[in-house]
């Protein structure tokens, strides 16, 4: 149900893009953070195809740096490209 709301506020996204109504709200974030919660989302489908989902190790001066961004955009951009 989580990946069905996401894939609908993705579509809602692109209106709001077209419409130049799209909203960027900046927060500070770790890299790993977004790679975990997108392997989260797609550890049980990947399971179920019998494919393994593994997150390669950043370097550790990239996994500790703290970055400022949309955080839900960013997750929407790391979730399609693990879909």
């Amino acid at each position: 149900s989580q990946l069905m709301q996401n894939i609908v506020s993705d579509m809602l996204d692109f209106e709001r893009i077209d419409s130049g109504r799209l909203v960027l709200v900046p927060a500070a974030m770790r890299v790993s953070q977004l790679l975990q919660a997108a392997a989260d989302t797609f550890n049980g489908l990947a399971t179920a195809k019998g494919i393994t989902l593994r997150i390669v190790p950043l370097l550790p001066d990239l996994d500790c740096a703290i970055y400022i961004g949309d955080v839900r955009r960013l997750q929407q951009c790391v979730n399609n490209g693990v879909s």
